[in-house]
């Protein structure tokens, strides 16, 4: 269930949007992904959801060194990036917020400068 950002006692928080998180994962890998997905974490105060994200994005970087050390080199390349865009942006949609709940909250709004 995603967080209730009406839960927000500090004004406007700048967070990203799921299309922001897709979009960096895409082009910055799953470091971006996860530093996108913590960080909204952290603007909306969850500390669960923050130490979730260090643990998670620790315990997959180490798989993730492991499976491309051991993959063939002729194997397909675009699967891994796919599959952490689509998983970035179903952990920001199911766990944090929709596109919709930003534009309609008060107390959020969509990240416009690094």
């Amino acid at each position: 269930m995603p967080l209730d950002p009406t839960d927000l006692q500090y004004g406007v928080t700048p967070v990203y949007s799921p299309f922001q998180v897709r979009l960096a994962t895409l082009l910055g890998g799953p470091i971006a992904s996860f530093y996108t997905i913590y960080m909204n974490f952290r603007a909306l105060g969850s500390r669960k959801g923050t130490l979730g994200t260090l643990a998670v994005g620790a315990t997959y970087m180490f798989i993730l060194a492991l499976y491309i050390s051991f993959v063939p080199p002729r194997s397909p390349n675009i699967l891994i990036p796919i599959l952490n865009v689509a998983i970035a942006g179903w952990v920001v949609r199911s766990k944090q917020f929709t596109p919709e709940q930003i534009t309609e909250s008060q107390h959020l709004e969509v990240v416009t400068k690094p």
